[in-house]
């Protein structure tokens, strides 16, 4: 299994938390992959760090791994079912405490069903850290996955479920049925998130004012603000993608240096404006 890699434009502000399920005839592997970003990692790193000396050694990791399996709930079929730790990869402590390293962990379950049933459910809840997390939650389709027939999550993506064909006929279809609790209750989930990311950073803040002390009519503000939501939405969706994956320093130069520009640019016209003409 291969976990995504995140790109963003400015620091994540929470724990980001990506499950990857892959579920096989006998068992079902977890994948857990833990990024906390610049604004929270310092206090990640110390709730890691149980005795605050700095370093997190081997006891500290083992614990906190016991803590992250204690969050989470895995059933199939609606039975509870026990992980099994597999793995786990750690970054180094310089990297955890700047927000730059990702903790990967690996689990696997056993997958019983009963022997006449066509499908079988598996459901995985994850409560770990709920007050600065965000969550993602995926199926991973390789060779040897069963066929999935449908999957559902909450809008936080805490709770997923996913229903596999455990005897298929030949030629079943693996594409996934997947649904979110339908738009209304999505919807707004999305605005809520789209609000607070745009309210907590700074440079969207800084843009927006910079944008308004330039002045002009309304129509040219709402056009230059739409123009900035739809190419910070392709090309954050590009970088989360892996189309693009580009140096995060010299992304966040740039976006100091068009604030800077764009700011100028406001002050001249401003200047402009205040300055009295000869007829």
């Amino acid at each position: 299994m291969a976990a995504s890699e995140t790109a963003a434009a400015h620091p994540l502000d929470e724990l980001v938390q990506s499950s990857f399920v892959t579920v096989h005839r006998d068992s079902v592997f977890l994948e857990l992959d833990l990024i906390a970003g610049t604004r929270v990692a310092s206090a990640f790193f110390t709730f890691i760090d149980r005795d605050h000396n700095g370093q997190i050694d081997a006891a500290e990791r083992r614990a906190y791994v016991s803590a992250v399996q204690g969050s989470l709930r895995v059933g199939v079929g609606g039975r509870a079912v026990a992980l099994a730790l597999d793995a786990t990869l750690w970054p180094t402590d310089t990297q955890l405490r700047g927000g730059e390293g990702m903790i990967r962990l690996f689990w696997h379950a056993a997958m019983p069903h009963a022997a006449d049933s066509d499908s079988v459910v598996f459901t995985l809840e994850n409560t770990h850290a709920p007050v600065a997390s965000g969550y993602l939650v995926n199926a991973l389709v390789d060779s040897l996955t069963l066929p999935i027939a449908r999957t559902t999550r909450s809008w936080t993506q805490q709770q997923f479920a996913l229903t596999v064909v455990v005897n298929a006929p030949n030629g079943t279809s693996q594409r996934a049925t997947a649904s979110l609790g339908g738009w209304s209750r999505v919807l707004p989930a999305f605005v809520r998130h789209g609000i607070y990311h745009v309210a907590t950073g700074f440079d969207h803040v800084l843009f927006v004012i910079a944008l308004l002390l330039a002045g002009g009519r309304w129509q040219r503000i709402a056009g230059i603000v739409t123009s900035f939501t739809v190419a910070h939405s392709v090309t954050l969706s590009l970088a989360v993608l892996g189309v693009i994956v580009p140096p995060i320093r010299a992304i966040e130069a740039a976006i100091a240096a068009s604030i800077v520009i764009v700011g100028w640019q406001a002050f001249r016209v401003q200047q402009h404006a205040g300055t009295p003409t000869c007829d």
